[in-house]
C-alpha cells in the first residue's frame, strides 16, 4: 500500500502542502485472434505481493493496470477472479499457458504499454463464460 505525505503549516489563513505520490499506469493492448468471440478478458499485474487486475474492453480491447512505481512488475492474461477493476488475492501468472509481459518497471505517473498476442487456445482458456441472457434481452 502506497502512501501519502501532508503537512500543515501554521499560517493564517491555514495552508496544506499535500505530496502524493501517483501510481504507475500500465496500458495494455490485447489482440483478439481471428475469428474468436469477443470477450472481457481479464489482465493481471503481478509486482511482487501486489496486484491488480482490470478487464479490457469489448471492443477495443483495451485495459489499464494501475501499479506501484518503482517495483519490478509483470502482466499476463488471467481467468477472472473479480467482477471488475482491482487489487486480487492471488499473486501469481500463469505465463506458461497464457501470455504474459516481460518484467517492467514503471516511474511516478509514468504510463508504459504492453501487447499481448493470445493464441485461440490461450483465449478459450481465459475468456470468461458468456453471461446468461435475461428474459428481457431473450425478447425479438
Amino acid at each position: 500500500m502506497q502512501t501519502g505525505v501532508v503537512v500543515v503549516v501554521p499560517r493564517k489563513p491555514a495552508m496544506w502542502t499535500t505530496v502524493v505520490e501517483r501510481p504507475a499506469r500500465i496500458l495494455v493492448e490485447i489482440l483478439r485472434p481471428q475469428g474468436q468471440p469477443r470477450a472481457k478478458v481479464a489482465v493481471r499485474a503481478v509486482c511482487g505481493s501486489d496486484t491488480w487486475e482490470s478487464r479490457a474492453g469489448l471492443v477495443d480491447g483495451l485495459a489499464t493496470l494501475f501499479v506501484p512505481h518503482g517495483k519490478p512488475c509483470r502482466v499476463g492474461l488471467v481467468r477472472p477472479e473479480l467482477a471488475g477493476d482491482g487489487p486480487v488475492s492471488q499473486a501469481r501468472l500463469e505465463c506458461s499457458s497464457a501470455p504474459c509481459s516481460e518484467e517492467l518497471i514503471g516511474g511516478v505517473g509514468e504510463s508504459r504499454t504492453v501487447v499481448l498476442k493470445p493464441t485461440s487456445e490461450q483465449w478459450a482458456a481465459v475468456r470468461p463464460a458468456p453471461e446468461p441472457e435475461t428474459a428481457a434481452e431473450a425478447r425479438p
